[in-house]
């Protein structure tokens, strides 16, 4: 199953947010891998296996070439996380940083993954990819 939608959530006082039951109903055990580069204003969402199979194709082949900084690099930047009880994760603080974040969030489904953003940063991306004519190939 893939991620689809688009949710609305606000972040807590202790830094979390309730995944959205149809994104949670993609996860496999409610765990997943968080993913922010400083580059980057949103934060990626992966599934583990999906996750593994990313980092496996690109960190991890067996072609002579050093990817070692490159790996502490992903790494560095990425978090395991697992949903409780009540299906809510928290984010770093230096991904509420990256992203922009104050306290509204938009989740949306990606397919192979989710992202979350703020929401006055995602209202803005959509009002600059809607403004370019989009062709879908099927």
């Amino acid at each position: 199953m893939r991620f689809a939608g688009e949710f609305e959530r606000t972040l807590d006082a202790k830094n979390r947010i309730v995944m959205p039951p149809k994104l949670k109903n993609c996860l496999e055990d409610g765990k997943f891998v968080l993913c922010c580069m400083p580059s980057e204003n949103f934060i990626r969402v992966y599934k583990v296996d999906d996750w593994d199979e990313l980092t496996d194709k690109h960190l991890f082949i067996d072609d002579g070439v050093d990817r070692t900084a490159l790996q502490r690099y992903v790494f560095h930047n990425s978090e395991n996380c697992e949903l409780d009880a009540q299906n809510r994760f928290a984010l770093l603080p230096k991904f509420i940083e990256r992203a922009g974040i104050q306290r509204d969030i938009v989740l949306i489904g990606v397919g192979k993954r989710a992202e979350i953003w703020a929401k006055e940063k995602y209202e803005q991306d959509v009002v600059s990819y809607e403004a370019q004519p989009i062709v879908i190939p099927f």
